[in-house]
């Protein structure tokens, strides 16, 4: 904080310089083998109990080893799941999908006005907004499939498509609804569904942990 002549007014007298570092656990086993072997020299008559504390040092070193090995590698594994995530947004926005969603919100449905069938067979009738429903569907039924699966990291994808999937599901859920009926398949949607009802209740799809206020946008 600076006042109007710009003097730090936060700086404790006599203070000149802070530094900050981090002293991690591989510079306390490196700070502890450097002195064990000083000691060693030093203490002939206590060689035996410093090789055993040489011998305690060297297990915890590979502990340690093991345990950084396994963080890196958790790292990278979630790092590629987010880069696979962005990979599954963008296709979310790629043009035909873009058209998609035009035909869509072009195509008059509106699930508090139209009967079940009545929206089935506005669909049916339009090749252009058969496929653009068909298609949006598919994509996130096998978004919902890739967060469960482990191959998507849900909190970037929901939060690129967390007003997509209630959205469209609200929307088209007339549709899924009639065509479960039609072919006797419950199963048909099941997996947007659960992503869009795990998402409308505010609560992650693959852990059904509550999502985090600071991811809600709330």
């Amino acid at each position: 904080m600076n006042n109007s002549n710009d003097v730090k007014l936060h700086r404790k007298p006599g203070i000149l310089l802070k530094v900050k570092f981090n002293f991690t656990l591989l510079a306390l086993m490196l700070l502890t083998g450097v002195i064990l072997v000083f000691f060693f020299f030093i203490f002939e008559q206590f060689r035996g109990q410093l090789t055993f504390l040489s011998a305690i040092v060297g297990g915890l070193a590979a502990v340690y080893a093991g345990y950084y090995v396994a963080a890196n590698i958790k790292i990278t594994i979630e790092r590629e799941k987010v880069h696979r995530s962005f990979e599954i947004i963008h296709r979310l926005d790629i043009p035909d999908a873009v058209r998609f969603r035009w035909f869509i919100e072009k195509g008059g449905i509106d699930p508090k006005r139209g009967a079940p069938k009545k929206i089935y067979d506005k669909i049916n009738k339009n090749f252009d907004l058969q496929v653009a429903v068909t298609s949006i569907l598919s994509m996130f039924e096998n978004l919902s499939i890739a967060i469960q699966r482990g191959y998507a990291d849900e909190v970037t994808v929901y939060l690129s498509t967390c007003v997509q999937v209630p959205y469209y599901y609200n929307k088209l859920s007339p549709y899924i609804g009639y065509i479960r009926d039609k072919y006797e398949d419950n199963t048909i949607c099941i997996e947007f569904e659960k992503l869009a009802r795990s998402w409308k209740t505010e609560r992650f799809l693959s852990s059904n942990k509550n999502i985090p206020a600071e991811i809600l946008q709330k």
